[in-house]
């Protein structure tokens, strides 16, 4: 059985507080940093559902869209589909996928907030 991100994170704690006893700070700060991340995945999926594409047309070119697709494993993934010139994406991971973007990943999955307060429906 796989465990949850709730049992993780309960099983982190405990371990924390037992190498507390032992370990340097930095090894106790990278657990904790852990924690946080899972905390971050768990808000995340709360706020929004994920491997759903959320679009908005641009108010000034109807040939252009704005697409922010949050993935299952929080990635944010930004792509402007652009009918003339075709379609461009980047990619923001969490910091456990190498992220360095972490505030921008952030603002991103707030964007998509804002897109679905805008639209009545998810464009598809």
């Amino acid at each position: 059985m796989i465990p949850t991100k709730e049992e993780i994170q309960d099983s982190l704690k405990t371990v924390i507080h037992y190498l507390s006893m032992e370990y340097p700070t930095h090894t106790l700060d990278r657990l904790q940093n852990i924690i946080e991340r899972i905390n971050d995945s768990n808000q995340v999926q709360k706020e929004i559902a994920v491997n759903i594409e959320y679009k908005r047309p641009s108010d000034m070119n109807p040939n252009e869209t704005l697409g922010i697709f949050i993935e299952d494993d929080n990635d944010v993934i930004v792509t402007i589909y652009n009918e003339e010139k075709g379609t461009s994406q980047v990619q923001f991971c969490t910091s456990v996928g190498g992220g360095k973007s972490l505030e921008t990943r952030k603002a991103l999955i707030g964007v998509a907030k804002a897109i679905i307060r805008d639209s009545d429906q998810i464009i598809k």
